[in-house]
């Protein structure tokens, strides 16, 4: 029986001698299905995917990975792009904004206790809204 992560690397890699540049979707994908390994097997092959590289939905891999609260995956991507805290969504949203518009209260706690994180809490959004309008403005719709 195969693996997910065999499965990911074959698709991987019949993608890269098809479209060399066809491999970013993989990342966002793998991302916003918190696949860990997949992730990481992504990352360290280095398929010439773009990190920066928006969906269709203007997200980032980081980005879908804090909106359907994978900490682990948000911790690999960060761990090899550290600058990826500091990403903005096509709304200007970085990653503590998605989090916390989300209620992914995980990888809110993991941003606030990091060094970085006064870096990304007054951030205003395309709206004007900060994470914390975002939390609180959202918190109405989710069930405590």
């Amino acid at each position: 029986m195969i693996s997910p992560a065999g499965i990911l690397r074959m698709v991987a890699e019949k993608e890269v001698q098809a479209l060399p540049d066809n491999t970013d979707h993989l990342l966002h994908l793998a991302a916003s299905l918190g696949f860990l390994d997949g992730v990481k097997y992504l990352l360290d092959q280095k398929f010439g995917m773009d990190v920066l590289r928006h969906d269709e939905d203007g997200f980032c891999p980081i980005h879908l990975a804090s909106k359907n609260g994978h900490l682990q995956v948000t911790k690999v991507l960060l761990d090899h792009y550290p600058d990826a805290r500091e990403f903005l969504s096509k709304q200007n949203q970085n990653i503590l904004h998605v989090a916390a518009e989300n209620g992914k209260d995980d990888i809110v706690e993991y941003i606030l206790k990091t060094k970085w994180a006064e870096f990304l809490i007054n951030e205003k959004d395309k709206d004007g809204y900060t994470p914390l309008h975002l939390a609180t403005k959202n918190l109405g719709t989710r069930r405590l």
